[in-house]
């Protein structure tokens, strides 16, 4: 089964590409630089379509609906890519319609549902499935009255997808390793906008009870492909993993022969039963995954750890676990539970250790 991500920050592809075989132009509107407070970051990206669908959000409020009414001007009348700047600081003597005082220079995207960008998607969502991120190019604007080369991207295997400039390609994949985030780049006194797409973290979640009902679309809506696992097929089956895949597994015991853990994989335990979840965990500690998570209490923890270091497992291995899982925000019930997780796993993935 594959990953079914609905429309959020980390699907643009899918969305993008559904738009396009739809014949539906589309205008991009990419935050390419901020100043002062500002609600959403640098390489932040919604979506405007011809048939007036907005999709995603760069901050909301009134700043965004001023930027939106010049999206639509670009993508009904214009249809050229515009770089603008927006300010929500107080003009003259009226009051600010916002209070933080940033700014925000954006770009406004035309894409045209042409055979070219049709294409180029398609291979981006065959890039994605493989999985493998890939990097995006999109020239920007010049004072010229000439209309821009089109996006391209390059995968992580260095395969070139679109019409190039006549740009080394070593030049360009030389940068990529180090990217992180969306920023404006130049090369050869031509400046692009380069945003990296890439591959959701992988989030396995050892049982499919009734936290990982409320967990698991929680966890998909923000980003992560996520897979559940269980012994009991009827548990499976339910509405809350329509998004997810599911992998029927004959015990806890040996339960990791259909999955790969790398450092960019996250793992939360929480079975039916004490002896099961030790039983997981002792085949997840040696792996490299960036976060090992157990559902449970304190006194749960260490009488599992006891267990284990009792198996030969050392007290370095164990300290990598979290548990409990989840913020200390006096959640109780399992959607509460599964908020609490899913702020320490965000807390995790932007770097804010």
């Amino acid at each position: 089964m594959s990953y079914l991500i609905p429309n959020n920050d980390h699907s643009d592809i899918f969305t993008i590409l559904g738009s396009l075989e739809q014949g539906e132009d589309l205008l991009i509107i990419t935050i390419l630089s901020r100043q002062g407070s500002t609600p959403r970051p640098q390489g932040t990206r919604m979506l405007i379509t011809s048939a007036g669908q907005q999709l995603g959000t760069i901050g909301g409020g009134m700043l965004e609906a001023e930027i939106v009414r010049a999206g639509r001007k670009v993508l009904q009348e214009a249809r050229k890519p515009q770089v603008l700047h927006f300010s929500s600081e107080a003009r003259g003597n009226s009051v600010p319609y916002m209070i933080c005082g940033g700014s925000l220079q954006v770009l406004l995207e035309y894409l045209p549902a042409d055979s070219y960008h049709l294409k180029l998607w398609q291979d981006a969502l065959d890039c994605y499935e493989k999985p493998q991120n890939l990097y995006m190019f999109i020239p920007l604007p010049t004072d010229s009255d000439n209309q821009p080369a089109p996006r391209f991207f390059i995968q992580e295997d260095g395969i070139v997808c679109g019409d190039c400039p006549q740009i080394n390609p070593d030049k360009l994949r030389e940068m990529l390793p180090r990217l992180k985030q969306a920023q404006v780049i130049n090369i050869d006194k031509q400046a692009f906008l380069l945003e990296p797409h890439t591959v959701p973290a992988a989030f396995y979640i050892f049982g499919a009870g009734h936290i990982a009902s409320e967990l698991a679309p929680l966890a998909v809506h923000l980003g992560f492909a996520v897979s559940v696992l269980d012994d009991r097929a009827v548990y499976l089956d339910g509405a809350a993993f329509e998004h997810t895949r599911t992998i029927l597994v004959p015990g806890f015991e040996d339960c990791l022969q259909d999955i790969k853990v790398d450092e960019n994989t996250y793992l939360l335990i929480m079975t039916r039963d004490h002896q099961y979840d030790q039983a997981v965990l002792a085949q997840l500690l040696r792996t490299p995954a960036c976060y090992t998570g157990m559902v449970g209490s304190r006194r749960k923890r260490d009488t599992i750890f006891k267990s284990l270091m009792e198996q030969g497992f050392l007290a370095e291995e164990l300290q990598k676990v979290t548990c409990p899982a989840g913020l200390e925000i006096g959640a109780d019930s399992p959607a509460e539970i599964a908020i609490s997780i899913m702020a320490q796993i965000i807390h995790l993935r932007s770097g804010r250790k």
